[in-house]
């Protein structure tokens, strides 16, 4: 198994398709999916549903994902830290990102062309908390940060652009008073209990809103 094996499944889970993963990752599609069948192989397991049109997730291949992507930046880190300690020229740029929010693939995607493509410079992906990403910003150590918390907009010193908007899924019982209304904003629910699903423990979190 391969961090390039991991990174390629992840990929493609999130694209729900062979050709698109391929275009993006930059390889071809025969080189994609040997790989994956490899993986597969090695794992003992079937790890996707492949059909003309469309790639699914078998109960396996949710299982790999949700253990495999917390932790797919920090052996990329690894990776990229030897690189850096072998040659000391090196500029280290580091990325900020939210501890409770997944990492987008784009994102991992674009920091692996970068280091590729700048030889003067590494990038690196470090999660922290909301509190942290502020300060670290502001002391320097972090030259960017991305998140969703709204919060960011006016955090005193810190210019911030929206790259797109963020979207979230409410889910309601049919039963519920609310399940029909067109449009629902937070306010709605009072002091009625929420939960949100966390990325880090696939668990809820119960929050009031």
């Amino acid at each position: 198994m391969t961090l390039y094996q991991l990174i390629y499944f992840i990929e493609i889970a999130h694209c729900r398709s062979f050709s698109r993963a391929a275009e993006r990752l930059y390889v071809t599609q025969p080189h994609l999916t040997k790989s994956i069948a490899s993986l597969e192989r090695e794992l003992d397991m079937k790890l996707l549903d492949r059909s003309t049109h469309h790639v699914r997730l078998t109960p396996d291949g949710t299982d790999l994902l949700e253990r495999i992507e917390r932790h797919a930046v920090a052996l990329q880190n690894g990776i990229e830290q030897t690189k850096i300690s072998s040659k000391n020229h090196m500029h280290k740029v580091i990325i900020g990102i939210s501890r409770d929010e997944t990492i987008p693939a784009e994102l991992l995607e674009l920091v692996c062309e970068m280091n590729a493509e700048n030889e003067g410079y590494r990038y690196f992906l470090e999660q922290n908390t909301y509190v942290e990403l502020i300060s670290r910003l502001r002391g320097g150590e972090y030259k960017l940060a991305v998140t969703t918390d709204r919060n960011m907009r006016t955090a005193v010193g810190i210019d911030h652009l929206i790259l797109r908007p963020f979207e979230m899924v409410l889910a309601l019982p049919k039963n519920h008073p609310m399940a029909h209304k067109a449009d629902l904003k937070p306010t709605d629910f009072g002091s009625e209990p929420v939960f949100f699903a966390v990325p880090e423990t696939q668990r809820c979190a119960e929050r009031a809103l």
